[in-house]
């Protein structure tokens, strides 16, 4: 079994039973495969390609069922931004101090109340400014059961934080893009001014059927001030990879958007980084903004990931160690990284690769320097 946890992403997940096994027999297109260790869930996903190998040299020990797909936030992928037979939206839609709102005409313009809006308008029936009724009715199953919660709203993340100023922005959105595109690129900009995360998470209730979305404007997981966990090379690390990569280092350029006036905006350089490692410049997209000032500050965030030299080092761990996945460490979390120098290093966990048979779990960690702002 394999299970891929990414911060901020889907993830991925496979499994193989022998034909046989009631395992095989349970799992069809579409359902959730939760994937547990020793009675302990560890997560899962939805299964969207299945595999059977009915027959090879091996005879009936070699019939199989390998099953894979992609964890719970990939059932965002179900909607996708629609116009509401709304005039002037037919291409696209714009969230800012004019547009957007419940009845398409009050302000709506942070990306936590814009999100709150799709899900809504996938997820129930609507009434659009010309007294139409929409009902799409996503994430419903076959008796009109909600599949889909939001742990947020329109005031409020998921923490219960008031949306912050740094999320006030002009926005817009393509007709017919995934909504787990759209979540994806507000989560990858995170906050222009405040230059916080802005995290994204979802699990599935194996119970209820119910898969619960969050949002986060503050890194989940332990943070670098309370970081306690502490790798080191020959302790609990069996194998250890650290890179330090500059291939896309960008630190001047332009930004491409949809503005009225002007199809790009200029952004401010990274003076440290030209006068380190030259002037390298590039063109970046914003396409959801729609000002300069919301262009230059889209850029800002990306130029800010783009122009240092990147560190990532890739661990492995098993459950035999001290130190185990789930009840030390998860996604997220901010730990310390001793290359057997003495010297430590705090990383944030980026992504996480399990894989387990009956008896032993080994965990490898994609870690990400802190200091460069993850």
């Amino acid at each position: 079994m394999r299970l891929y946890l990414k911060l901020n992403d889907t993830g991925s997940g496979d499994v193989t039973y022998p034909l046989d096994r009631a395992e095989a027999s349970a799992i069809t297109i579409g359902s959730w495969v939760d994937m547990k260790y020793r009675g302990t869930s560890l997560g899962g996903f939805w299964c969207e390609r299945i595999e059977l190998v009915t027959i090879n040299q091996s005879e009936r020990s070699g019939r199989v069922l390998h099953a894979t797909g992609r964890g719970a936030l990939a059932i965002l992928d179900d909607a996708i931004v629609a116009d509401w037979g709304t005039p002037g939206m037919e291409m696209t839609r714009y969230f800012n101090t004019e547009d957007g709102g419940d009845n398409f005409t009050d302000p709506m313009n942070k990306k936590g109340w814009i999100l709150h809006r799709l899900i809504h308008e996938a997820l129930e029936i609507q009434t659009n400014p010309a007294l139409q009724t929409m009902e799409r009715f996503c994430w419903h199953d076959s008796s009109g059961n909600h599949l889909l919660a939001h742990a947020f709203s329109n005031t409020v993340d998921s923490d219960s934080i008031a949306w912050d100023v740094a999320e006030d922005v002009s926005l817009e959105a393509g007709v017919g893009t995934s909504l787990f595109d759209i979540v994806r690129q507000y989560s990858a900009l995170g906050q222009p001014t405040a230059g916080l995360v802005f995290d994204i998470e979802a699990s599935y209730n194996t119970s209820t059927g119910i898969t619960t979305f969050g949002i986060h404007q503050t890194p989940i997981g332990i943070s670098a001030a309370n970081a306690v966990i502490h790798f080191r090379v020959g302790h609990n690390c069996t194998s250890v990879s650290d890179v330090t990569d500059m291939a896309d280092l960008r630190n001047s350029g332009l930004v491409a958007y949809n503005g009225t006036s002007s199809p790009d905006t200029d952004i401010p350089d990274d003076t440290v980084s030209i006068a380190a490692y030259r002037r390298r410049e590039c063109l970046l997209n914003a396409a959801n903004a729609s000002s300069d000032t919301d262009a230059a500050a889209y850029g800002a965030v990306l130029i800010s990931a783009l122009a240092y030299p990147k560190r990532s080092v890739t661990m492995r761990v098993t459950d035999a160690a001290t130190i185990k996945y789930g009840s030390h460490y998860n996604l997220g979390d901010h730990v310390y990284y001793d290359d057997g120098t003495g010297v430590e290093t705090t990383f944030r966990i980026w992504g996480i690769q399990l894989e387990w048979d009956d008896s032993t779990l080994n965990a490898t960690l994609e870690l990400r320097n802190y200091a460069d702002g993850y």
